[in-house]
């Protein structure tokens, strides 16, 4: 599906105004100027851009974005992954997310996350393999993963360095290796 200039730049602004309520600060044009000069900011900005190319089959500029994104700040975000606005990466360091994921709007990203499918396939002759559903307000802390075929539900907390490979509910906060809920917001 072709993504407009009108909803990128929608997308844009839904990111950058998560990322200015997040983090206490006024919203308005000269605050989402402020905001590129913040490597995280830059890298979801870089990445809806690269979704637009890539939408209307401008292949080598998205590539390029990607490329840029991959080599400044060691963040890798597949076009095809379905990201809704309010997008934000805190540390932009190590971010890896895959072809086949959701993600809902207003998810947090730390540093050094995982989201994708499974290095593990179950079964070679199931039908495509799919990535994760995350929902709304989702946040992750450094080193979280998340792989396979789960569904990890609205405001949920994922803590530092768990590796989820099984779905939670709504408002779970999940810790450990493997990751397990600890409690409920």
């Amino acid at each position: 599906m072709k993504q407009s200039v009108r909803q990128t730049l929608q997308l844009i602004a839904e990111d950058l105004g998560w990322r200015c309520a997040y983090e206490h600060k006024a919203k308005g044009r000269l605050a989402f100027l402020k905001m590129l000069a913040n490597p995280g900011a830059l890298c979801v900005v870089c990445y809806r851009w690269q979704v637009f190319f890539d939408s209307h089959r401008l292949t080598p500029l998205g590539g390029l974005i990607r490329l840029f994104s991959l080599v400044a700040f060691a963040v890798s975000i597949d076009s095809r992954a379905e990201i809704a606005g309010g997008l934000v990466i805190i540390h932009a360091n190590a971010v890896y997310i895959s072809e086949r994921v959701r993600i809902g709007p207003q998810c947090i990203l730390f540093h050094q996350n995982w989201i994708g499918l499974s290095p593990f396939p179950q079964d070679d002759a199931a039908p495509a393999r799919q990535g994760p559903t995350i929902g709304a307000r989702a946040i992750f802390g450094a080193g979280a993963c998340a792989v396979g075929p789960i569904t990890i539900g609205d405001d949920c907390k994922i803590g530092v360095n768990a590796a989820v490979e099984t779905s939670f509910p709504d408002g779970a906060v999940a810790f450990g290796v493997p990751a397990r809920q600890v409690a409920k917001t």
